[in-house]
């Protein structure tokens, strides 16, 4: 949304049952939205990495490409996060890239971690606001929830999201993989 121009976003932060537990409610009905036209924006470009622009960054000391999916699924032993591993792509990361699960950035509950504490476990990985980070995972999601903090809790310069992440990379035939 972000990228393609959207300027009042609002992300509900933690898992969706404690939406409930706040007292939010859930609902059946589908809303009638009135016709309309929006002529979509092209999407930003400080915001999206390519894949030529991942595959530039491997072995660029002031790049940093950050791989939020599951240690399992990093280091090959799955492809997809469901545990699918047979047919659907090539598994392993990419080359020289820094995983930090992003499970690791949340509590228990669900919750983002502070700043200080997200800053503390990005700074530990090698993450640090002098390089570009590029996120990824396996679709997109848990990279855009990485971008977002990184790039509005901790203000990082230069943070983008690979949106095809390993599902465009891992399925190809010409791109580095490291197990």
């Amino acid at each position: 949304m972000k990228a393609h121009g959207h300027k009042d976003l609002r992300m509900l932060a933690g898992r969706r049952d404690q939406w409930v537990e706040a007292g939010g409610e859930w609902t059946t009905e589908v809303p009638q939205p009135e016709e309309s036209r929006y002529p979509l924006p092209a999407a930003d470009e400080d915001i999206f990495a390519s894949r030529q622009a991942v595959e530039a960054a491997i072995g660029e000391h002031r790049q940093v490409s950050l791989d939020v999916r599951s240690e399992a699924e990093y280091t090959g032993g799955r492809f997809w996060p469901s545990g699918a591993a047979e047919d659907v792509g090539r598994p392993g990361h990419i080359p020289g890239a820094v995983n930090v699960p992003i499970d690791s950035l949340r509590r228990e509950n669900g919750d983002p971690k502070s700043a200080e504490e997200l800053w503390q476990i990005l700074e530990n990985a090698g993450v640090t606001k002098e390089a570009a980070v590029i996120t990824y995972c396996t679709i997109g999601n848990r990279a855009s929830e990485a971008w977002h903090a990184l790039k509005y809790d901790l203000d990082y310069p230069d943070a983008r999201v690979y949106y095809g992440s390993w599902v465009d990379w891992g399925k190809r035939s010409d791109t580095p993989v490291e197990q």
